[in-house]
């Protein structure tokens, strides 16, 4: 009699558990269906230490609503159907294979889980302990969500480019120097930390990205679609510059305060009534408009050339370098403007136009 393996379904906890020392799936393993014949080698009960190494299909459709598995890797295919598989990882793992379905991944445990294929299911991401890092050409571009908990870490630094979508939480997203894609059309609210050296952060889709942690990436932000949006004590002060492109908003009406570097674009920055810092520390035009009740300082060595007919009300701060005021662009509405010793406001790019009467 042969005792290669054996499976337990533990439909009452809505969990399904493959329970082997040493699991290897290298043809077809099914969920829900009671088949998984020649499918899984080994014959001891699982443990957090022991693992599961998918090298054929590994098939949870037809299962519970979540499965649960040990230490994936291998390169083999998992279809989720419209399923949730939670990945508890208590050593280091990668799996270079495909995850394809409706369903979702949900990882847990404190070790890490490294995914570098192209993966393609469209549910929710949820990152609830330890870390979920991306590495190569590693993607979960079409995941509909993603949730990082806090203690929790979604890691890029071993990619060039990620693309996520409605990205929430209170974890951590570390990119060092990768460029990370922010998508969707819904409203995210990440309270969490974006950490990096020259990585660069892009907001698109038709959403809201709200920030309300403390990032400290020091690459680029560029808000090509959608809004941007800055809240409590959100901040992106270390990032290098800010580009926002026609249609698209920086929104800082929910802070207090805001910093940010090189600002550009043909977008709107809207303040509310918050106070905006401009740092440049390089010559930047931006052509948007800049509209609220709030004040905007300028600081830094460079120069930031205003091209827009800009509606915000409250005042105008110049401390250091040069707020420059180029073809239509005005301040007008502005309640006062102040000057500092050593620094310039330059008019001598603007448009005049004179009304004269019969």
């Amino acid at each position: 009699m042969s005792f290669r393996f054996i499976v337990f379904i533990c439909f009452a906890l809505q969990t399904f558990n493959l329970k082997a020392a040493n699991r290897n799936i290298t043809n077809t393993a099914s969920a829900g269906g009671g088949s998984l014949p020649n499918a899984v080698n080994g014959t001891t009960t699982v443990s957090l230490s022991t693992g599961m190494n998918v090298v054929g299909v590994l098939n949870i459709a037809g299962g519970p609503s979540t499965s649960t598995i040990q230490n994936l890797s291998g390169s083999g295919s998992i279809s989720l159907g419209a399923r949730i598989l939670s990945v508890n990882a208590s050593a280091n793992r990668t799996f270079s294979g495909v995850i394809s379905g409706t369903g979702g991944i949900s990882k847990v445990g404190t070790a890490t889980l490294t995914l570098s294929g192209a993966n393609t299911y469209t549910g929710t991401t949820t990152v609830s302990a330890g870390v979920l890092a991306l590495t190569g050409s590693g993607t979960i571009a079409t995941s509909s969500s993603v949730a990082v908990a806090s203690g929790a870490t979604l890691s890029i630094i071993a990619t060039t480019a990620a693309t996520i979508s409605n990205l929430t939480g209170a974890g951590n997203v570390s990119i060092l120097t990768a460029a990370l894609t922010v998508t969707g059309s819904g409203t995210g609210n990440f309270s969490g930390t974006i950490t990096g050296t020259s990585g660069t952060l892009t907001k698109t889709g038709s959403g809201t990205l709200s920030l309300s942690g403390l990032n400290t990436y020091t690459g680029s932000t560029t808000i090509s679609e959608g809004i941007l949006a800055l809240g409590g004590s959100g901040t992106i002060s270390n990032s290098g510059s800010v580009a926002i492109a026609s249609g698209a908003t920086l929104d800082t009406s929910s802070t207090s305060v805001a910093t940010i570097s090189n600002l550009s674009g043909l977008g709107t920055a809207s303040l509310g009534a918050s106070a905006l810092t401009i740092t440049n520390s390089a010559t930047t035009t931006f052509s948007g408009v800049i509209a609220g009740t709030g004040s905007v300082t300028k600081v830094g060595a460079g120069t930031l050339s205003l091209a827009g007919v800009n509606t915000y009300t409250g005042t105008t701060t110049i401390s250091t370098g040069i707020l420059a005021l180029g073809g239509s662009g005005t301040i007008s509405t502005s309640g006062s403007v102040a000057i500092a010793s050593g620094a310039t406001l330059d008019t001598s790019s603007a448009i005049r136009l004179l009304m004269q009467g019969p």
